[in-house]
């Protein structure tokens, strides 16, 4: 089956013309470069003597100077400048990750203690907004691998693995306000940088940023991108995964979602990716309501697929299908066990027992749902959900099967082993009454 990049069509224009404007955007700059030099002392006497007047122009000059000079050796001197801006006009975030650039490319510059610092005092301090931008669960995330780094900021080898390692942590952190920021890196890294280690991952993380920003047309014409930029790349079946989620999950376009992980199970019919694709095509045939082809296609995927992440997610969307949609809580249960039985470590294990308990509830099988939620602290005694749902075991023990032995047995299992939390001090009182 040959690859359908060149269905996508927006306003006109196909993907390949799309292509031919994205390559030609970031063609070579003006040939009246100037000398390197001269332009960094006088972006340096700006940023020393006059940073106040120029602070809200300089960055854009000091980002000028990076793609006209990317191999700079003065580079590192300009990224702390762009993060010291950053820091003085109250973006935090930018400044944030302007110094953790230093970090992962030049970890030999001489700067590297003062940038430690910068990290440590913007990771910490509780004053202009900085409190407000890590109530933010991914940039908490950042902020903590930035506190990380700053113990063993000599860990990366600089340059172009650095540079991605530093894209790979801002993609996977998936910050919001950053997105323009990681967007403008990639090209840089691709374009003016002249990297092309996993080039084609460059692309995805950048389609990633696109879609953070809802611009699903620029995403998927970044995912198309990377079959050109590495033909044999080993990211390419990614590529084709994130394309059919944009047109599934974002366009609500469930022909061409199919026409994209058709053309992954083709290409790349062993990959994790093409298992992960299956699934999806069994969420497409949800959608539309084909809930026996729906489970169907999800039984094939077990028998094909072999790992373990997706056997384990076939099984919970099984039973998901036969509980909500087909009233068959009998399926849904021998499914979640599955689960269960095959990957008792496994954290969908955990969610498994917790859909058997709410069944058993719902049919009134008591005793099966304490079973279930007891069988949930066996297998995951030190999980945070467990407090909640043994307690809860607790409760139906004393209040639905009347078991007033089992019930003070639970309750005191739950005071002993989650002393701090609610359900830790709830169980105290019951066991005080």
């Amino acid at each position: 089956m040959a690859p359908r990049w060149g269905k996508f069509n927006t306003h006109g224009f196909t993907v390949f013309a799309l292509l031919f404007l994205f390559v030609q955007s970031f063609g070579t700059l003006a040939a009246a470069t100037p000398d390197e030099t001269g332009y960094f002392n006088l972006l340096r006497t700006k940023f020393d003597l006059a940073r106040d007047n120029y602070a809200k122009a300089l960055p854009e000059e000091l980002l000028l100077f990076e793609r006209l000079f990317p191999q700079s050796a003065k580079g590192d001197s300009a990224v702390y400048m762009l993060g010291v801006l950053f820091d003085q006009n109250n973006q935090p975030d930018k400044a944030l990750v302007s110094f953790l650039k230093i970090l992962y490319l030049y970890p030999a510059s001489p700067r590297t203690p003062e940038v430690i610092a910068h990290i440590r005092r913007l990771s910490t301090e509780q004053k202009r907004g900085i409190t407000a931008l890590f109530s933010d669960e991914n940039l908490k995330l950042l902020k903590t691998q930035a506190l990380r780094l700053t113990e063993e900021p000599a860990r990366t080898g600089g340059g172009e693995r650095g540079y991605f390692d530093f894209l790979q942590l801002l993609a996977d952190s998936k910050v919001g306000s950053l997105t323009r920021y990681t967007i403008d890196e990639c090209v840089q890294y691709l374009y003016h940088a002249g990297y092309n280690y996993e080039a084609d991952r460059v692309l995805i993380f950048r389609g990633d940023m696109f879609r953070l920003q809802d611009d699903f047309n620029s995403a998927i014409l970044s995912y198309a991108t990377a079959a050109l930029v590495a033909p044999l790349g080993a990211n390419l079946p990614l590529a084709l995964l994130r394309t059919g989620e944009v047109y599934f999950r974002d366009l609500k376009d469930n022909g061409m979602a199919r026409n994209c992980w058709g053309d992954l199970l083709d290409k790349y019919p062993a990959s994790l990716e093409a298992g992960r694709a299956s699934i999806y095509l069994a969420e497409v045939e949800e959608s539309e309501k084909n809930y026996g082809q729906a489970i169907t296609r999800l039984e094939e995927t077990v028998l094909k697929y072999p790992f373990a992440e997706i056997k384990a997610e076939c099984y919970a969307r099984v039973g998901k299908i036969y509980v909500q949609y087909l009233a068959n809580p009998d399926k849904a249960i021998a499914s979640y066990n599955r689960t269960v039985d095959e990957y008792p470590a496994d954290p969908r294990a955990a969610e498994a027992l917790i859909r058997i308990g709410d069944i058993q509830e719902t049919r009134k099988n008591y005793r099966d749902a304490v079973d279930a939620y007891r069988r949930l602290d066996e297998l995951f005694p030190d999980s945070p959900v467990t407090a909640e749902y043994l307690f809860r075991a607790a409760e139906l023990s004393q209040g639905k099967l009347k078991d007033e032995g089992l019930a003070a047995e639970l309750y005191k299992k739950v005071a002993a082993s989650f002393p701090s939390t609610d359900f830790g001090k709830k169980a105290r009182k019951k066991i005080d009454e």
